[in-house]
């Protein structure tokens, strides 16, 4: 009887430290103090969740109002390979995030030639790119920029034009739409016809930008 009573008792030692329920969902945002953010924590923690971080804005929005020394760390309980190794890529976005509301990104693009010159008009405050004369065609090539990003010419070089805008993959993909608009077709050797739009240098406004 005394054993059966200890088998008994050592069983509901383990279930009282066996945790009520594992987080095998996302990773886990914490904060400077190492709580979550919103998010479930593993191993069912008492400690209440705390309020919601403020809304992220641009230039000119709100800026978020955390302290300087806060870092925000992304973490995964339980995960598999293909799991974890997406901690780096959720860090990076949120990276991008803050960088952008902050700073912004930049995009700078040449205009290549060799006997028609590429004319370009930039309508609506930015927002539209027409291509005129692109290989001696007559057909206007528009290309409308996505959600938050403008077009302008450089000041300074001849035949660029610079992309800007806060969400890095939205100025990336407006380049892509004029780069894909100029593609060289109709059976031309692409060898010997090399006009095109393309992308020359990129990165954070008022740093140094990365030459391609």
């Amino acid at each position: 009887m005394a054993i059966s009573e200890g088998i008994t008792a050592l069983k509901g030692v383990r279930r009282a430290r066996r945790p009520e329920g594992r987080d095998t969902g996302a990773g886990v945002c914490r904060g400077a103090g190492g709580r979550g953010a919103g998010h479930p924590r593993a191993w069912g923690s008492a400690t209440p969740p705390p309020p919601a971080p403020p809304e992220l804005g641009g230039p000119g929005l709100c800026r978020p109002s955390l302290p300087t020394a806060s870092r925000p760390q992304v973490e995964k309980y339980f995960g598999s390979a293909k799991q974890v190794s997406s901690i780096r890529t959720v860090a990076s976005h949120i990276k991008n995030m803050m960088t952008g509301v902050t700073k912004g990104f930049q995009y700078k693009m040449r205009l290549v030639y060799a006997h028609f010159p590429i004319n370009v008009n930039i309508e609506k405050n930015g927002g539209l790119v027409e291509i005129r004369n692109f290989l001696g065609e007559k057909f206007v090539r528009k290309i409308d920029m996505l959600d938050g990003v403008t077009c302008r010419k450089s000041d300074d070089v001849k035949d660029e034009l610079i992309f800007e805008g806060n969400d890095v993959k939205n100025v990336s993909r407006s380049c892509a739409l004029v780069r894909q608009s100029c593609l060289v077709k109709g059976g031309k050797d692409i060898r010997k016809f090399l006009d095109g739009v393309f992308v020359s240098a990129w990165g954070v406004i008022g740093e140094t930008l990365r030459a391609v």
